[in-house]
């Protein structure tokens, strides 16, 4: 059973490695003086799980226009804003707005969403931001959630109308670490994504176009998993949340990358010829109960936990009911033909 364990861990190293030309990396996540390092390591993991590329980026790469060099989204994470401020140049400035104006997508998250609006007011006092992609106010912290420089769980409200949403509970509990509501100015179009609950309905998260792009700016900290090492840290795992946010985040990332939203999608490929190959997709759901598959193969699937016991060995078609396993890390293994995909999935009930 080590071998099976050691073979299955492989084949999911190799299902990672691209081979041939180089191509541009997919996400730039900004990384200099003043950005929360739990931040970054969380998005990384979350990124990769989404199967994108990633790179982190300093505000000297920024001033000197590498946001030309073909990234589809720029992340500004959780953090100080003010020192961003100082670090991104007027050139700066300039070379994030065109990027997004020519199709990019900006995620702002706390600080980088700080950063992203006209006029913030932190602790009573009043900054103006030149970046302003966001016409409108961002106020923090909200001490009525809690007061800087603590963290806490609390709710949000999304909006059901909005289709980054539509996987998704009415609710949702989130890390709460110093960041903002929004006000929109008389001007500017948002779309509403998500309300404070615990602070009067105010927009905990907003969407909108900027040119061709897409930018989201979002108060609380999707991409930290309290109570859970999939992100790569132990930041808030002494809080109690029994849900997710990376399927938000996953379909919030759809919207960034213009493309259509999914729920929490796994790509694998079989390869069943010398000159044929099959992409499908499997699904699954947001209650981590069944697995879909869209293509009609009929291949064997087996389910293993983490010490490499079989669990599962059945033939899988369509779809598959899983409603019996609890939650927690399991690895797959798809065969089809001659050939052999695994994968790690994570259950979160």
């Amino acid at each position: 059973m080590k071998k099976n364990v050691i073979y299955i861990i492989l084949l999911t190293l190799l299902s990672n490695v691209s081979f041939g030309k180089t191509e541009s990396i997919d996400v730039a996540i900004y990384s200099d003086d003043g950005t929360w390092a739990d931040g970054i390591i969380a998005l990384e993991k979350f990124i990769e799980w989404k199967g994108l590329t990633h790179q982190r980026i300093l505000s000297d790469d920024i001033n000197n226009g590498i946001l030309s060099n073909g990234y589809k989204i720029v992340i500004f994470p959780g953090g100080y804003a003010n020192d961003y401020k100082v670090d991104l140049l007027a050139k700066g400035e300039k070379n994030i707005k065109a990027f997004v104006n020519a199709g990019g997508g900006y995620l702002g998250i706390c600080a980088g969403a700080f950063l992203a609006t006209s006029t913030v007011i932190w602790e009573g006092s009043s900054y103006y931001y030149p970046l302003d992609l966001f016409q409108g106010t961002a106020t923090g912290s909200i001490n009525e959630i809690k007061p800087w420089a603590g963290y806490a769980m609390t709710s949000i409200s999304l909006n059901k109308y909005n289709p980054i949403n539509k996987f998704q509970k009415e609710k949702l509990n989130v890390l709460y670490y110093g960041g903002p509501y929004f006000e929109p100015s008389i001007n500017q179009t948002i779309d509403t994504i998500a309300t404070w609950d615990d602070y009067n309905n105010k927009l905990a998260i907003i969407g909108f176009k900027y040119g061709a792009g897409n930018v989201i700016l979002s108060g609380p900290h999707p991409e930290i998993e309290e109570s859970d090492i999939r992100d790569g840290n132990d930041f808030g795992n002494e809080l109690i949340d029994e849900c997710s946010e990376w399927g938000w985040l996953w379909s919030a990332f759809d919207k960034l990358l213009n493309q259509e939203i999914t729920d929490s999608l796994i790509k694998t490929r079989i390869d069943y010829s010398i000159n044929e190959s099959i992409d499908y997709s499997i699904y699954l759901d947001k209650n981590s109960e069944t697995l879909y598959s869209k293509n009609d193969l009929q291949f064997n699937f087996q389910i293993f936990n983490i010490e490499g016991d079989l669990l599962l060995d059945t033939d899988f078609y369509k779809e598959l009911n899983i409603s019996k396993f609890a939650s927690g890390l399991y690895i797959c293994r798809s065969k089809y033909a001659t050939k052999s995909y695994a994968q790690n999935i994570i259950l979160i009930k």
